[in-house]
């Protein structure tokens, strides 16, 4: 499973865990020829300049050598220590990440949560971006932004990942104090 994340401002965009490269430019190509506002015209406006993996295995890292080649220079981020293949960025709990809001409109703010079980260095990122309008769903936090978690292989619809390099502990600490605590 991969995602794509766009900071409709810009037409920055993230992919996450992009394991099949080709099935990812696709969709991303799809995307940008939608009549989404994004583009005018035949001028596409979507640019992939990130991609967020969860942990180094090829599951979730497996393309990121030939998205580098494709894309020159794409910020490739990982969780520091995790050997993500081609990390360009070794994220650490707490770190922040921004796509696009390079204006006063947009923006995605990304944060890293360190979340180790799956793998000693397996990193969240929770995503926020403000409702530019004013208007949705605020999820019950007091304000305009939406949320989302790109969770990897720490938490699923249907419970926690495999504890490959940890035990129960570190899961727990990974699921209520660092994601729920967030």
């Amino acid at each position: 499973y991969a995602y794509l994340i766009v900071d409709k401002h810009s037409g920055e965009v993230a992919a996450v865990d992009p394991a099949d490269p080709d099935a990812v430019i696709a969709a991303l190509r799809e995307l940008d020829c939608r009549d989404t506002g994004l583009h005018a015209g035949d001028n596409r406006r979507l640019r992939l300049t990130t991609i967020l993996t969860t942990h180094g295995h090829y599951d979730h890292d497996g393309g990121n050598a030939k998205m580098s080649r494709i894309f020159p220079g794409i910020r490739i981020v990982g969780g520091a220590g995790d050997g993500v293949i081609g990390a360009t960025v070794q994220a650490k709990h707490g770190d922040i990440l921004m796509l696009g809001g390079e204006d006063s409109r947009g923006g995605v703010q990304i944060n890293i949560l360190k979340t180790p079980c799956h793998t000693p260095h397996h990193v969240c990122y929770h995503v926020t971006c403000a409702d530019a309008n004013g208007i949705g769903n605020n999820g019950g936090d007091g304000n305009n932004n939406h949320h989302a978690l790109f969770s990897g292989d720490t938490l699923f619809v249907g419970g926690v990942g495999k504890f490959f390099e940890g035990e129960g502990e570190a899961m727990e600490r990974s699921l209520f104090d660092v994601i729920l605590g967030t």
